[in-house]
């Protein structure tokens, strides 16, 4: 069986396309995000639940390019080698002519530093109020002591 090495660049316009709507949609979550953090921080509820809505839609956005990205990353796949159609981007970009690769290498690195920036964010974010809580109640008690060998633990040892 030949394996092809090059794909029309139709089909690589589609999956390109799919990866910049990927990157605008990670943009904005980004962006989102950030906004939560602002209204986390100044306790404005009103803010926080029309992001929280608004947050909600990018997450069912992201389900359908997701599934986009996946079918078009098939469909290159079963292109350059019908027997292996779920390839990564990252194996795609290995099979096909540096003319093709690169644009689609720029979009996957740029997708993953967006993720893992974003991943930042969210834990961030999240430990926001676990921080005020402790803060309103005081510092935390300092943990329990362990009890001295030999000693009871209700007093000096010996006692």
């Amino acid at each position: 069986m030949i394996l092809a090495d090059r794909v029309p660049d139709h089909a690589l316009e589609g999956l390109l396309n799919a990866l910049d709507r990927e990157l605008s949609l990670l943009d904005r979550r980004e962006r989102q995000t950030d906004e939560l953090r602002q209204a986390i921080i100044q306790a404005d509820d009103a803010a926080m639940e029309s992001l929280l809505d608004r947050m909600g839609q990018a997450d069912r956005e992201q389900t359908l390019v997701d599934a986009e990205v996946g079918a078009l990353r098939s469909a290159v796949s079963a292109m350059l080698d019908p027997r292996s159609p779920t390839m990564k981007l990252s194996e795609l970009v290995k099979r096909l002519p540096p003319g093709q690769a690169d644009p689609i290498e720029r979009r996957r690195a740029l997708i993953v530093r967006k993720i893992t920036e974003l991943r930042r964010l969210h834990v961030e974010t999240a430990v926001l109020p676990c921080g005020w809580t402790r803060c309103s109640r005081g510092a935390p008690p300092p943990p329990p002591t362990m009890p001295a060998a030999g000693s009871t633990g209700r007093g000096p040892a010996g006692s």
